[in-house]
């Protein structure tokens, strides 16, 4: 299966199969909002999927949960901010 690398921020966080426009969703949610204090019903009302369902599919195309994606996404963020 072929994978697109998605980057934010000059940082490559994780690699995506290129079908799933709802893992993207995510993703792109997830770089927009890592600032902000997320929970999964606040995540769950602004995409507008159950919190389970945005989970499970971000386990299965992306190999992470998407508190996990939210903590790497944070992390690389993080770095960025300490080598400038």
């Amino acid at each position: 299966m072929q994978t697109t690398v998605i980057k934010k921020c000059d940082t490559t966080v994780f690699n995506l199969p290129p079908r799933k426009a709802t893992v993207n969703a995510i993703v792109d949610y997830l770089n927009a909002n890592y600032n902000r204090r997320l929970c999964s019903e606040t995540i769950s009302a602004d995409l507008s999927y159950s919190f389970d369902y945005l989970n499970r599919l971000l386990n299965r195309e992306a190999g992470t949960t998407v508190f996990r994606a939210l903590e790497a996404i944070r992390m690389e963020n993080a770095k960025k901010q300490l080598r400038s």
